[in-house]
């Protein structure tokens, strides 16, 4: 009985929690990914690639070094969870 109650609701909240964007801050999130990552390259090349979180945040990060004053530490988070959400392996 624990376990046919407990697992899958593990498994729901888990699942769940990969789940950062909804609606209008998607929408957001994908505005502030295109103004700030299109200023040095197409949209073509990120949305090209899939990666897991710890692949988008050693790539965001890489680009925040590059332009350290373009891309504040809410704006990288806010990133890398879009990124993640749209483009995260599978």
């Amino acid at each position: 009985m624990f376990r046919k109650i407990i697992f899958p609701a593990m498994f729901t909240v888990f699942t769940l929690s990969g789940l950062s964007f909804a609606g209008e801050d998607l929408s957001a999130a994908k505005a502030l990914f295109e103004k700030k990552c299109n200023f040095c390259h197409s949209m073509e090349r990120p949305l090209s690639k899939n990666k897991d979180r710890a692949g988008w945040t050693e790539t965001v990060k890489r680009m925040q070094s590059k332009e350290p004053d373009r891309l504040s530490d809410s704006d990288v988070e806010t990133i890398i969870d879009y990124l993640t959400a749209i483009r995260g392996k599978k």
